[in-house]
């Protein structure tokens, strides 16, 4: 865990991910990171190999016991508050196998966070209009919404350690 602060903001807490391909070991550390998240107020990243998915569509291929995985998992995102970042490039990031047959690929990396932003009930009780035709009120609010959230989420694009910018991090090879 790796705490950032910076610009006089409030702090975040960065954590790198290898989950262990043990589903006891998994649920071991699910649990433990929803206790740690029930003990902080300010925002978290986590980002790194979660050996797990959302869905199956995230697997070349899929059971129902993996149904039953993967509903565990997307539970488990949503009971903590998390957000996934989304990716770009390859959809899978775990590609094993040489033939069909031996073939199992998977979306195992992702970024997830949780955005506790002391600014946002704020924003929302100065910008919510109730006195507004509701289609108006969505739209002028999603678009100020969406300006809100890009200026509040600049600390998790834009933060640095040292000189290396965090797009970089991953490429280093000292990290690996």
């Amino acid at each position: 865990m790796v705490e950032i602060k910076g610009g006089g903001g409030t702090a975040w807490f960065f954590y790198a991910m290898y989950t262990s391909p043990d589903s006891s070991q998994r649920r071991l550390l699910w649990d433990e990171l929803t206790t740690l998240a029930a003990s902080i107020d300010n925002s978290w990243l986590l980002a790194g190999d979660f050996n797990d998915t959302v869905s199956i569509e995230e697997r070349h291929s899929g059971s129902l016991d993996m149904q039953r995985r993967c509903d565990r998992f997307k539970h488990w995102i949503a009971n903590n508050a998390l957000i996934d970042l989304g990716y770009s490039g390859p959809k899978f990031t775990c590609m094993r196998g040489n033939t069909a047959r031996t073939r199992q690929d998977a979306r195992l990396d992702r970024a997830l966070y949780n955005m506790s932003h002391e600014n946002f009930k704020d924003f929302v009780a100065s910008n919510w209009n109730q006195q507004w035709p509701i289609v108006s009120l969505l739209k002028e609010f999603v678009g100020k919404l969406q300006a809100w959230n890009q200026e509040a989420s600049k600390a998790l694009t834009t933060f640095s350690l040292g000189d290396k910018k965090a797009s970089n991090i991953w490429q280093d090879d000292n990290l690996m």
